[in-house]
């Protein structure tokens, strides 16, 4: 088993470099896909550590993705959680099959993350033997 402590977004640029931290609270419904490209961005870098942790050395040393934990810096009033943290649940799933992919989850939200970061995801994977 892996446990991938909480991962925080970099933006990314065309050429897969990372670049600045995205920061700040999500406010509202009007924010949600700022939010989504954050958890993008966690799930991107939760790929890399599995890619990097497993026997293979690539993603097909991934025998499992059981659990996402998703962490959104919101406002009192935002309750739409669920659908930022999407971002990474699709981007997981998109990138290694809805069978090895698929996982269960939480998302929930916070009244501040380190560094003021949108959004921090984690996660527990099997990896083959």
């Amino acid at each position: 088993m892996l446990y991938i402590s909480g991962q925080i977004p970099h933006s990314v640029s065309q050429s897969g470099e990372c670049g600045p931290l995205l920061t700040g609270k999500i406010m509202s419904d009007d924010d949600i896909s700022r939010g989504v490209d954050a958890a993008r961005a966690c799930a991107l870098k939760l790929l890399s550590v599995m890619e990097m942790a497993s026997p293979t050395k690539d993603l097909s040393g991934v025998k499992k993705v059981v659990r996402l934990e998703g962490f959104v810096n919101s406002s009192d009033t935002f309750s739409n959680h669920p659908k930022i943290i999407n971002g990474a649940s699709d981007t997981i799933c998109e990138v290694l099959g809805s069978e090895v992919g698929a996982h269960s989850r939480f998302a929930v939200g916070c009244s501040n993350l380190p560094l003021n970061v949108t959004v921090e995801v984690g996660a527990i994977v099997e990896l083959v033997d």
